[in-house]
């Protein structure tokens, strides 16, 4: 990636797992980073890896679904640092079980983090990415909202599946509706991967759950979504990572 011109990127869900990986990694390469996510400790953590990279990070402890919060982040990031290049939806929620079984409060949780929590990011930012005439969108879906994909037999929610399905939707249209403006859309759809530790750590406990099943490692993710933040790569809409053929 060219380090000729500031960078800035913006990652939602960064309290940990992919979030925060993305945001230390964009970080080494670069970046200064905007996060975003519900718990003030572990984000705060997050923020304080990416300075330990020498750059700047702008912290937005916040509901992605709560527009008076986005608004008023995304208002003090572009201030203070400019338009994104990189925007990166990766804020979610996963609840198991079946729909007829799942919790309601928790069926809306994750219904609205994957559609109106991206939305909102993305239109709180991307005037100011439009003004600039450039800018990548990337969407970390499921490899189980895959088109064509179906559902590990664990990952049992199909409230989560239609979530992200949703998410997926959402990239698509603005694809569409940004098309020709400079504005790149991509989703991403990662199968069984250990999501829900730092790239340092062991994930044990995901992988027991998925038995023999091969899993992508936290690194491997991390890596491949960095790949394709390259301005001088061929557009990539749509990609699944998966550590087995699908």
């Amino acid at each position: 990636m060219s380090t000729t011109e500031h960078r800035l990127a913006v990652v939602t869900g960064a309290s940990g797992g992919l979030g925060r990986a993305l945001a230390v990694e964009l970080a080494r390469r670069g970046f200064d980073v905007a996060v975003a996510a519900r718990s003030p400790e572990r984000l705060a953590e997050t923020g304080r890896r990416v300075e330990a990279e020498g750059r700047r990070a702008f912290v937005g402890v916040g509901d992605v679904t709560d527009w008076a919060f986005v608004s008023a982040w995304a208002r003090t990031v572009v201030d203070q640092a400019g338009p994104p290049t990189v925007v990166v939806n990766n804020a979610g929620q996963f609840v198991t079980g079946s729909l007829v079984d799942q919790d309601p409060a928790a069926l809306a949780g994750m219904l609205s983090v994957a559609t109106v929590g991206a939305a909102f990011v993305v239109k709180a930012f991307l005037p100011a990415m439009l003004a600039k005439g450039s800018g990548h969108i990337v969407n970390v879906v499921s490899g189980a909202a895959a088109p064509g994909a179906a559902a590990h037999p664990r990952d049992t929610s199909t409230g989560y599946i239609v979530a992200k399905r949703a998410l997926a939707t959402l990239g698509h249209t603005l694809r569409l509706e940004l098309r020709g403006r400079g504005i790149r859309v991509t989703n991403v759809y990662p199968v069984a991967f250990a999501s829900a530790t730092d790239l340092d750590d062991s994930d044990e406990a995901v992988r027991a759950a998925y038995g023999d099943r091969p899993v992508l490692s936290l690194r491997q993710v991390t890596d491949a979504v960095i790949r394709l933040l390259d301005p001088d790569r061929p557009v990539v809409d749509e990609v699944v990572l998966s550590a087995e053929p699908l």
